[in-house]
């Protein structure tokens, strides 16, 4: 959270930013969200179903071996050698899960990943559902720019003050959706929105009973998730690591009482990738 110091500092060496004193500051906006939310989960649980859930980050792709360019969605970019590995080593690793349902982004990398997986594991690739619900997050015209032209000061005086809601201008005109239209830039916060609409919806119909899940998405889209459910402040995403192929394991309880909801059993697990 932005002290009110360090909130006028960031305005005032941005002209453009001073109408933000009139505006919310991205912590009470969370702040009053969460308190929204807290009711409205509580309120749909008695009719929601049980559910183990897996968020699992794409192993290396050819992307994250150019650390110099954004590399936002890039759905073209494949595993390399390396990601490859990692992905049977994640594979060996969840044997013995038995998932009910195993969904993927459409993205190339968390396809692969999915699939080589699920190979190391022994069930059918086949089985992997791609969905766009889960994609990274798009960031606009910045996708394939260098860092060192984007991120100049002029970003970061925005980024002190608009946090986890900056947004980036454009489209990215590299990924289109399947239905060919361009997606716009989005803020965390719009990804949040995103996953959570999708993982809502696979707690629904409580009549289904207990289920196991895995999805296969990327890292920015799992830390956004996760401060929706923990309820961090604005700058949660970029303060918390999430490796290739790291397994973050959540449960969904049932209960009507305080010690269920989301329950967070590990966070950014990798330990698969010991020694490669």
């Amino acid at each position: 959270f932005l002290t009110d110091f360090n909130l006028l500092s960031a305005m005032g060496s941005c002209s453009s930013c001073l109408s933000g004193l009139r505006r919310e500051l991205p912590a009470q906006r969370l702040l009053r969200f969460q308190l929204e939310e807290v009711s409205r989960e509580r309120r749909l649980r008695r009719n929601r179903r049980p559910l183990r859930l897996f968020l699992i980050r794409h192993a290396e792709s050819v992307m994250n071996v150019s650390p110099e360019l954004i590399g936002g969605r890039t759905n073209s970019a494949k595993l390399t050698a390396k990601g490859c590995s990692q992905a049977k080593a994640l594979g060996e690793r969840l044997k013995g899960v038995a998932f009910d349902s195993i969904f993927s982004s459409t993205a190339a990398r968390a396809r692969e990943t999915a699939e080589t997986a699920c190979a190391a594991m022994g069930c059918d690739p086949s089985a992997v559902m791609p969905v766009e619900d889960v994609l990274e997050i798009c960031q606009g015209e910045w996708t394939g720019k260098p860092r060192a032209v984007v991120y100049n000061e002029s970003y970061f005086e925005k980024l002190e003050v608009e946090q986890c809601f900056l947004k980036p201008p454009g489209i990215s005109e590299v990924d289109p959706l399947a239905d060919g239209s361009l997606p716009h830039g989005e803020s965390q916060w719009d990804v949040e929105q995103r996953m959570a609409l999708f993982i809502d919806g696979l707690l629904e119909d409580s009549s289904r009973g207990a289920e196991t899940v895995a999805i296969f998405t990327h890292g920015i889209a799992i830390k956004c998730f996760l401060r929706r459910i923990l309820g961090a402040g604005p700058v949660f995403a970029v303060h918390c690591d999430c490796p290739n192929t790291s397994i973050t394991e959540l449960r969904y309880k049932t209960e009507d009482h305080n010690l269920d909801g989301w329950i967070v059993v590990r966070v950014s697990d990798a330990a698969h990738l010991e020694g490669l």
